[in-house]
């Protein structure tokens, strides 16, 4: 974010785009709506958004055990089908993104932000 915000000359004009970046970010990692029911172009847009990422992994962890009580004597199915419709797992394909493997998308995308936000702020005139 900080890369992000690196770009405004204005308080006015970071207040505006927070505004907008927050509510996009709400819908991007399914806060307002569960992401299966948005249509699969826009899924896939909220899957390859590192933000959605930490989602995902906050709502694994929040979601567990209310989930093994839940469907406990549930096929694997239905909660697979739950977890992927919530967005609790992001699924690509037949194959479930675990994880490691988001955590690792986030971890990339800090470091390409961090060298982003690195050369910006070495190339600022003070």
């Amino acid at each position: 974010m900080y890369y992000i915000v690196s770009w405004f000359k204005s308080i006015n004009a970071f207040s505006t785009a927070s505004s907008i970046v927050g509510t996009l970010i709400g819908f991007l990692t399914g806060i307002y709506i569960p992401i299966g029911s948005v249509p699969e172009a826009v899924q896939m847009v909220i899957k390859i958004f590192p933000p959605s990422h930490a989602a995902v992994l906050f709502r694994s962890v929040m979601m567990e055990q209310a989930e093994k009580i839940t469907f406990a004597d549930a096929p694997i199915a239905v909660l697979e089908e739950f977890q992927v419709n919530l967005g609790v797992v992001f699924k690509f394909g037949d194959t479930i993104l675990s994880s490691n493997a988001s955590i690792l998308y986030i971890f990339i995308f800090m470091i390409i932000f961090f060298v982003l936000s690195i050369t910006k702020i070495s190339k600022k005139k003070v």
